[in-house]
């Protein structure tokens, strides 16, 4: 939905979702920190970051197209989305573009949008030397690597982690012999039962 304006999503999902889930008491104690190589992605987030210092909001939009035939639970997750991060605000109605669309606004508390940073870092080719991680999350990351790209990445990864943190990832990953990272679960999303919409999130755990 390009008639969206530039924004990032997951950072403030996952913050939201930790909350609603009990994980942390409060969003305000929970940093993000992203990694990606793209000079615009880093530079968007990190400007947002310095603007919540400065205690200005940051607003995002959560399309959604209504017409489609989406799981209960699709539609109840995204009709509470963002709740636990800011408040709802009226944006502007979707353009029609052949298809059912509704659209929620968001604006983001200053105090999140201060914890959310980016960082210009290389999951395959560099190291990690900060502090570790609770948790780490690549979604629709890992199926654009070669085998041997993402046995350098799941290593990056285990390194990343404090013992006991988990990694989140949508791509089943093999397992290393000398690996501390192992995989414990997984679950099934069901989007659309009507169009057999899926998805499949792999959890593993640093021993």
């Amino acid at each position: 939905h390009d008639f969206c304006p530039l924004q990032t999503l997951q950072p403030f999902t996952l913050i939201d979702s930790v909350v609603h889930l009990k994980l942390a008491a409060l969003p305000q104690t929970i940093e993000v920190t992203t990694f990606d190589i793209s000079r615009r992605v880093i530079d968007h987030i990190n400007s947002l970051h310095e603007r919540g210092k400065d205690g200005k909001p940051y607003e995002i939009r959560l399309p959604f197209e209504s017409g489609s035939p989406w799981t209960v639970e699709l539609r109840s997750y995204w009709q509470a989305a963002g709740n636990q991060v800011g408040t709802e605000v009226s944006v502007p109605k979707p353009p029609s573009i052949g298809k059912q669309l509704s659209e929620r606004g968001i604006r983001v508390r200053p105090q999140i949008a201060a914890k959310v940073s980016a960082v210009d870092f290389n999951v395959v080719t560099q190291r990690w030397n900060g502090q570790p991680f609770d948790l780490i999350v690549a979604t629709n990351v890992l199926a654009y690597y070669d085998k041997l790209d993402q046995a350098l990445a799941f290593s990056g990864i285990e390194a990343m982690l404090r013992p006991g943190g988990l990694f989140l990832t949508n791509n089943v990953v093999i397992e290393l012999p000398f690996s501390r990272l192992r995989a414990t679960g997984l679950v099934r999303v069901e989007y659309s039962r009507k169009l057999a919409w899926t998805d499949h999130i792999f959890w593993y755990v640093r021993q």
